[in-house]
């Protein structure tokens, strides 16, 4: 049977979208696909990817620098800004969190769009908090650390906005995106990388359980919103749950190296949260998306990927 198609599959040509955070992992997949579907893509992050092919102009620079953020500006102005930078805690000082992941998305709106601009920002499942999962878009925000707080700060910020411009503002709340290019600091990359590097990986005990989300599935979530110039919030989520163990131990088989896990070497954390999983049925029903990579071919890819 042949896969189901996407009502997301039917971009419009030469468009012009702004990417900020274009040189993460998720920033880099998102320009290429927007290339592909034949849009003007220009880039935007505090330092420039190796391969920019997928980009029409890259601009580098910190937003906070509101004075170099200006040069992002374009006439006319853009069709879409994704908004990806963000701050994530295992790189922040004390305060930068909410002055980078609030602050910054109060400048980008401010300095570079325009009424009429589609917005759509990445949030965090986080931002639910300490509350039975799974987590709906219904459920009160509840964030009980410093970076779903400063997340929901930027969600508040860009409605906010978008009310004031009578402007259209999606915002796609994902579980735990994985895949190629990720960063070092993400559980599956850290794992595999030591794992390719025939490196013993201590962990806890791993109970937490956690829904696990490739890249271009995410991707994919972000050009249906995009495509249709939707508004609302959606999780964004594969729906198929599974324990940090057994993601390991899948990982470490794909790897062939099941000896190297140091399972329960560590001691959890004591904010850790241990039942992390989001409801994407109102993803699913307004776009007709589904997730297309499970996740064993997904850590295969990973794995092939740091060879």
């Amino acid at each position: 049977m042949p896969a189901a198609v996407d009502r997301c599959e039917r971009m419009n040509a030469q468009r012009h979208a702004l990417v900020t955070g274009a040189a993460g992992f998720v920033g880099q997949s998102l320009a290429a696909a927007l290339h592909a579907a034949q849009w003007r893509v220009t880039g935007l992050d505090r330092v420039a990817p190796g391969d920019q092919s997928a980009f029409d102009g890259f601009v580098v620079c910190d937003l906070r620098d509101h004075a170099a953020l200006e040069r992002a500006r374009v006439e006319p102005s853009y069709d879409a800004i994704v908004h990806l930078a963000a701050l994530l805690p295992v790189n922040a000082r004390d305060g930068e969190l909410l002055a980078v992941n609030a602050g910054g998305t109060s400048a980008v709106l401010d300095r570079v769009a325009s009424a009429g601009t589609h917005v759509v920002m990445f949030s965090s499942g986080l931002v639910y908090g300490p509350q039975p999962a799974p987590f709906r878009e219904d459920m009160p925000c509840l964030p009980s650390d410093e970076y779903g707080q400063s997340k929901l700060a930027a969600e508040n910020i860009a409605a906010r906005w978008g009310r004031a411009t009578r402007s259209p503002v999606a915002i796609l709340r994902p579980s735990v995106l994985y895949g190629p290019r990720a960063p070092s600091g993400m559980l599956l990359v850290s794992l595999m990388r030591a794992l390719r590097q025939g490196e013993p990986f201590a962990m806890t005990a791993g109970e937490q359980v956690r829904d696990f989300v490739h890249v271009d599935d995410a991707v994919r979530a972000a050009m249906c919103v995009l495509e249709q110039r939707a508004e609302g919030t959606w999780n964004l989520a594969s729906g198929e749950s599974i324990r940090v163990r057994e993601a390991a131990e899948l990982a470490a088989r794909i790897a062939g190296s099941p000896e190297l896990l140091r399972i329960g070497a560590l001691p959890y954390r004591d904010t850790e949260v241990f039942d992390y999983r989001l409801n994407a049925s109102r993803l699913r029903e307004t776009f007709a998306w589904q997730p297309r990579i499970e996740l064993a071919a997904g850590l295969r890819q990973l794995w092939e990927a740091m060879s």
